[in-house]
């Protein structure tokens, strides 16, 4: 895999989370500390953050590297979304009632609170 293919994947990974988390570009560059024309550069795929940088952007949105490095279609992303959805549906349909009751952050504060459990 050439450099801009690597950067492209990761552009559009970034991008792809960035839109899943409701996180702006801006909010994540105050979050990193970097300037906004920086995170732009990377979700257009002109550049890389470095290791550290890579870390901290997987912290904030909760995810694996592997979920920005990775050429997944969105397709796979998808289904495997739907897998989980059906999953949790047939265990606790009424935990999907107080999901859609749920303002963006409480939806937030459950993403946090679900990844740490399973992360444990």
């Amino acid at each position: 895999m050439t450099d801009q293919e690597q950067k492209s994947i990761f552009a559009r990974n970034l991008r792809h989370w960035l839109t899943i988390r409701g996180v702006k570009q801006v909010e994540l560059a105050e979050k990193l500390g970097v300037t906004d024309g920086a995170v732009a550069q990377w979700a257009t795929g002109r550049t890389m953050p470095t290791m550290s940088k890579l870390q901290r952007i997987t912290d904030i949105l909760n995810i694996n590297k592997s979920d920005l490095l990775d050429d997944r279609t969105e397709q796979e992303e998808q289904d495997k979304a739907d897998a989980l959805r059906d999953r949790v549906y047939a265990k606790s349909p009424a935990l999907f009632d107080l999901l859609d009751k749920a303002t963006p952050e409480e939806l937030r504060q459950i993403e946090k609170i679900a990844g740490a459990i399973i992360d444990e």
